[in-house]
């Protein structure tokens, strides 16, 4: 059985995270194991842990978005030298993460997970993007 962990951007019920429940009622549980890592806490995780998947929740783990930089115009650019000091931290936590759970594929579910992407390479895990 081939294990595909799932790694999600956020914690609240919307059109990703529900595209990715769809997905995974879908997938043939006799062939794939699937694992959900979410980036936050929220309602969506227990639509996944009421589907059977195991879920966890990585807080310590960043997006970054490559539309978050027209967010910090104004009075909020103070924000992104935190969020940039954020990635280095998380490419590693994500290869930990990786390592730790060891699937055959990762599945990311957003753009944002760019940090993810770069962890999961280090792991020398393959990465399907799902960008939407």
């Amino acid at each position: 059985m081939r294990r595909i962990l799932y790694i999600h951007h956020g914690g609240g019920i919307g059109g990703a995270p529900l595209s990715l429940l769809y997905l995974l009622q879908q997938l043939d549980r006799t062939r794939y194991e699937p694992v959900v890592v979410t980036l936050r806490p929220g309602p969506v995780v227990d639509l996944y842990r009421a589907e059977g998947i195991e879920t966890h929740v990585a807080t310590g783990i960043s997006d970054f978005s490559h539309t978050t930089l027209e967010w910090y115009g104004g009075r909020e650019w103070w924000r992104l030298p935190g969020k940039l000091l954020q990635v280095l931290p998380s490419i590693w936590r994500t290869r930990a993460l990786v390592e730790r759970l060891r699937p055959d594929l990762v599945h990311l579910n957003s753009s944002t997970l760019a940090p993810s992407a770069a962890g999961c390479a280090l792991a020398g895990v393959p990465v399907v993007w799902h960008i939407r």
